[in-house]
């Protein structure tokens, strides 16, 4: 092995016996830190891609406009506007979810059926575009099938494998239908619950009005479900409740329908669609019938821009984001802050210039002040004198003497202290021996000293004893002075 490389391998395998449960307990909450950050950051960053990763991965529609009064021709002025790739649409049926029996208006009013809206599709839509979000089971595919949105199972207490009964019936028309007429549904029909989730515009709550909405096959509404009507022409003389008659037939249970849009550019190319469809609008509705025109009938564009709801869902969203990524930085941070505290610890206990007791060296000459737990003030034979190098001689082993080491003349700690040493100028360190001296001078001069009984000294050893040798020394002198003392412990009261 390489020298370099066995030092090195040396210098770890020294480092991990001596900091081993240190370096355990570091890399725990080193990985807990880490971890804590990449989960809130990676939270943050999923949460405020979440709603633009479903609009595409369920490719929805840049916009969806409901032109109010459907005709034949007003579905080709759509399907042509400049600017419009791909068309899906969908219709609204009027149903209630309910036996079927005769009742009201005002009855299913009252009971909040008519808020029910079911939907349906028979050119794809929900399938090959708008695609909801499934929480539980699957999306309707053919037969008596439906998929419920969230709000609408709560209230019903409906789930996957669940039969609702659904009843057809005419929408309500003001000025034609009587709120206590008694009216029989156009048919009834029993659908199996194989889905249940939200739909694209239904991530915000909306507490105004109730979103209880239920997605049928093409199969179930087709008994119900009429073409749109011929449009009337202008020179058309019939009464208003003819024109509505013919636009509304009767057996027809289709209230409106939905205009689902691709357009060229995206979200940059709606605003230039809309603007069409709404100039077309108009020119339309100058076209109608006089009698439809004066009650104030006629094609009114109602758009749903689909970047609009996603800012609406962004803006709900960045509290949450901000305060993940906040989360996040925080634990990254302190994280940091640990691994830098831990290996300043450990450079310190094993660098001798910084306190280990093993050298009287001081790194450098603006360290900060002593601050020993073990330091104790000299004694008064340890003052201090003026050497003629121009620091402060040392009297005692206590005393920190100018190290040779540092060429600012800084204070050194003695090896037994183990504590930073003062390297700035020498004033301080006889002021603070002076300090406690003066104090205990005066305190001892305030009180009285109690008299001391002072015993007979023994007699003196006899010279002849002492030996040359140290050991010989103390144990001649220990003989001598043996008997004195025992005399001396004899005559104590």
């Amino acid at each position: 092995m390489v020298p370099k490389v066995r030092a090195v391998v040396l210098l770890a395998r020294n480092g991990l016996l001596r900091h081993g449960r240190s370096l355990i307990g570091l890399a725990v909450v080193v990985a807990l830190g880490i971890g804590a950050a990449i989960a809130s950051l990676g939270a943050a960053w999923r949460t405020d891609h979440a709603y633009p990763e479903y609009l595409r991965r369920a490719e929805v529609a840049d916009v969806v406009v409901n032109p109010s009064l459907l005709t034949d021709h007003i579905v080709e002025v759509i399907a042509s506007a400049p600017g419009v790739l791909d068309v899906m649409s969908d219709s609204l049926l009027t149903a209630t979810p309910d036996d079927g029996a005769p009742r009201t208006y005002a009855e299913l009013t009252n009971d909040g059926f008519l808020a029910l809206q079911v939907r349906s599709s028979a050119d794809g839509r929900y399938l090959r575009g708008d695609r909801p979000v499934v929480h539980a089971g699957r999306m309707i595919r053919s037969g008596p099938e439906a998929f419920l949105n969230l709000e609408l199972a709560g209230e019903l207490g409906l789930g996957v494998g669940d039969e609702l009964p659904l009843a057809f019936r005419e929408p309500p028309t003001a000025g034609r239908i009587d709120p206590n007429e008694v009216l029989r549904p156009l048919g009834q029909t029993r659908v199996k619950v194989v889905g249940v989730g939200v739909l694209a515009d239904e991530v915000l709550p909306d507490g105004l009005y109730p979103r209880q909405r239920i997605l049928v096959t093409p199969e179930v509404a087709a008994p119900f479900e009429c073409a749109p009507p011929e449009h009337p022409s202008a020179d058309d003389g019939r009464a208003l409740e003819d024109l509505v008659d013919r636009l509304l037939p009767a057996g027809c249970s289709t209230s409106y329908r939905y205009f689902s849009l691709r357009v060229a550019g995206g979200e940059a190319g709606v605003a230039a669609v809309t603007a069409h469809l709404t100039e077309r609008f108009a020119e339309e509705s100058l076209r109608l019938p006089a009698a439809l025109r004066e009650s104030n009938v006629g094609f009114f564009l109602i758009p749903a821009v689909t970047s609009e709801e996603a800012s609406r869902v962004q803006r709900s969203l960045d509290p949450s984001v901000t305060a993940l990524q906040a989360l996040g930085l925080a634990a990254a941070a302190s994280t940091v802050a640990v691994v830098v505290l831990a290996g300043s610890g450990w450079r310190g206990a094993s660098n001798p210039t910084l306190g280990s007791g093993t050298t009287s060296a001081c790194p450098d000459p603006r360290a900060r002040p002593p601050s020993a737990p073990n330091w104790r003030w000299p004694e008064r034979s340890a003052w201090p004198g003026r050497s003629p190098s121009g620091g402060w001689a040392r009297a005692s082993a206590r005393w920190p003497a100018p190290a040779p080491s540092n060429p600012g003349g800084g204070w050194a700690c003695p090896p037994q202290w183990r504590c930073p040493c003062w390297s700035g100028p020498p004033w301080p360190w006889p002021a603070a021996s002076v300090s406690p001296l003066v104090w205990r001078r005066g305190r001892r001069r305030q009180r009285p000293r109690p008299a001391r009984q002072r015993w007979p000294a023994p007699p003196a050893a006899p010279a002849a004893s002492f030996s040359p040798s140290g050991c010989g020394q103390r144990w001649g002198a220990g003989a001598a002075l043996g008997p004195a003392r025992r005399s001396a412990r004899a005559e104590r009261p």
